[in-house]
C-alpha cells in the first residue's frame, strides 16, 4: 500500500510539473531544478523515439548479408553498446547544465560560435524521410489516396506534439509505449512462425556475406549518432544523472533493439523485403497492427526531430540577429515543408543521408563533450574560466566571449577523418579524432590567450 501510495505521489507530481511548462520549452534557458523529471517518463518518451522504420530495413539488409545472425547480432550489440555510452555521456552533460544542445554551444563554441551547433537543419530532413517511408507503407494498402496527400496529412498530424513540448510528447507516448512493445516482440514471434525450422532454422541458416562486422557496427551506429548528439535536448530534464543511464537503457536500447533485432529476424525468415510485403507475409494480423505500430513509431520518432529542430534554430537565429524566433514557429515551418517534399520520393536516400548525418553531426557534438568533460576541468579552458558550466548562459563572464577558435581545426579533421579514412567505423572515428583535436587545439591556443589576457590587462 505504501509503494502504490508512493507510486501516485510520484505520478501526481510529474503531471504538476508538465502542467507547469510554457510553449517554449525554455529553448533559451536553463531547465528550473523544481521542473526537473524523474525516469520513468523520460524512458516512455525515449522508448517511442528510438524507434522507427529505418531500423526494420537496416535489420533486414544486416539479416540477410553477413553470412549468419552470429554476426549480425555481433554488429548490433557493438552498435548498440557504443550509442548507448554516447547517449549517457550527451545527456548526463545536458541533466547537469539544464540547457539543450544549441545552448551548451554557447559555453563550447562562444557566443557567436553557437550558430554552428545551433544551425541544426538536419533533423528537418530526417522529419520528412520519415514520413516519406510512413507514406509508401500506407499508400501500398490503400492506394487509392495519393501519397501527396498522405504525406501532407502526416506532416500536420506527426508534429502536433512537439508543437506543443514536451509534456504532451510524454501523453503520447504513454499511449504509444504498450502498444509498440506488444506489437515489436508479435511481430519476432511471427517471424519464428514462418521461417522453414523456426527460430533454430534461421540461426544455422547462412548466407553470402557481402557485409563485413565492422562495416554493420557502422551502419548501426549510423542509424541513431546523430539522434544521440542531441540527447541534451530531452535529459536537461532529468534530475540526476542515474535517471540519465535508467531511462538511455530501459528506454532507448529497448526500443532501439526491438525494431532492429526484428528486421534482422524478418529478413532471415523470409530474406530482404519491402516492409509492405513483409507485413503481409508474417500474416496474422500483421497488416492492421504493422500499420497501427508504424503509425505510432513514425509519431513519436517525429516529434522528436521537429522538437529538437525547434530548440535549436532560435538559438541560432538569436545569435546572428538578436532577435527571438518562437520556437512554435519552426515546428510549422518544418510541417510546411514536409508537405511541400514528403511525397516525391525522398525516401530513396534514406542511406547516404545517414551515412552523412553519421559523420557531420557527432563531430559537432564530440567537441561540446570534451570542453565539458575534459578542458573545463582544467586551467587550458579556452576562456581561461574553471567550472565555467556553472555559469548562467547570460552570465556577462559567459557573453564576452565570442568565438572558440579552438573548434575550427577539430571541426576539419573531425569530418576529413570521418568521410575520408577507410578504416573502422566513420562515426567513431570522427568522434575520437574530433575530441582530440580539440583537446589539443586548447593547449596550442592557451598561452596565446593568456598571452593576449596579459597585455589587455
Amino acid at each position: 500500500m505504501t509503494q502504490h501510495t508512493h507510486e501516485q505521489t510520484e505520478h501526481s507530481s510529474i503531471v504538476s510539473a508538465l502542467s507547469r511548462v510554457g510553449s517554449e520549452d525554455f529553448a533559451s534557458e536553463r531547465i528550473p531544478s523544481k521542473l526537473r523529471l524523474g525516469w520513468p517518463l523520460l524512458t516512455v518518451i525515449w522508448f517511442g523515439a528510438a524507434m522507427f522504420v529505418g531500423l526494420y530495413y537496416t535489420g533486414m539488409e544486416l539479416g540477410t548479408q553477413m553470412g549468419g545472425l552470429d554476426n549480425t547480432f555481433t554488429a548490433i550489440g557493438l552498435g548498440a553498446a557504443f550509442l548507448c555510452i554516447f547517449l549517457i555521456l550527451t545527456g548526463i552533460m545536458g541533466q547537469r547544465t539544464g540547457c539543450n544542445t544549441a545552448l551548451i554551444g554557447v559555453y563550447a563554441f562562444g557566443r557567436k560560435g553557437a550558430a554552428i551547433p545551433a544551425f541544426h537543419i538536419a533533423d528537418i530532413g530526417w522529419f520528412i524521410v520519415m514520413i516519406a517511408q510512413f507514406v509508401v507503407i500506407v499508400e501500398y494498402f490503400i492506394p487509392w489516396v495519393d501519397g501527396r496527400v498522405l504525406a501532407a496529412l502526416c506532416s500536420m498530424l506527426f508534429l502536433t506534439n512537439g508543437f506543443v513540448g514536451v509534456k504532451q510528447m510524454a501523453r503520447l507516448n504513454l499511449i504509444a509505449m504498450p502498444i509498440l512493445a506488444f506489437v515489436g516482440v508479435y511481430s519476432i514471434f511471427r517471424a519464428g512462425a514462418i521461417a522453414e525450422n523456426g527460430f533454430a532454422g534461421m540461426f544455422s541458416h547462412g548466407s553470402e556475406a557481402t557485409i563485413t562486422v565492422t562495416a554493420g557496427i557502422t551502419i548501426v551506429v549510423g542509424t541513431w549518432i546523430s539522434g544521440a548528439s542531441r540527447a541534451a535536448d530531452y535529459f536537461r530534464w532529468a534530475k540526476s544523472p542515474a535517471d540519465v543511464v535508467k531511462s538511455v537503457i530501459i528506454g532507448f536500447v529497448v526500443g532501439f533493439l526491438l525494431c532492429i533485432v526484428a528486421g534482422a529476424l524478418w529478413g532471415a525468415a523470409a530474406g530482404y523485403q519491402t516492409i509492405p510485403d513483409m507485413l503481409v507475409l508474417l500474416g496474422a494480423g500483421m497488416v492492421p497492427l504493422g500499420l497501427l505500430m508504424f503509425s505510432f513509431q513514425t509519431w513519436t520518432t517525429n516529434e522528436h526531430s521537429g522538437y529538437v529542430t525547434s530548440n535549436s534554430l532560435p538559438v541560432f537565429v538569436e545569435t546572428l540577429t538578436g532577435k527571438k524566433l518562437p520556437r512554435r514557429w519552426v515546428n510549422i515551418g518544418i510541417a510546411f515543408l514536409s508537405m511541400l517534399v514528403a511525397g516525391l520520393g525522398v525516401e530513396n536516400y534514406f542511406i547516404p543521408f545517414i551515412s552523412f548525418l553519421g559523420v557531420f553531426i557527432p563531430v559537432i557534438a564530440a567537441i561540446s563533450l570534451a570542453d565539458y568533460y575534459v578542458m573545463s576541468k582544467t586551467r587550458f579552458h579556452w576562456t581561461g574560466e574553471r567550472d565555467y558550466y556553472s555559469f548562467e548562459v547570460s552570465d556577462p563572464r559567459v557573453q564576452r566571449h565570442a568565438m572558440n577558435w579552438a573548434v575550427i581545426p577539430a571541426l576539419i579533421v573531425g569530418f576529413v577523418v570521418g568521410f575520408y579514412l577507410d578504416w573502422g567505423v566513420a562515426s567513431v572515428n570522427a568522434i575520437l579524432s574530433s575530441a582530440i583535436a580539440y583537446i589539443l587545439s586548447c593547449l596550442i591556443l592557451s598561452p596565446l590567450r593568456k598571452k593576449e589576457a596579459a597585455q589587455i590587462a
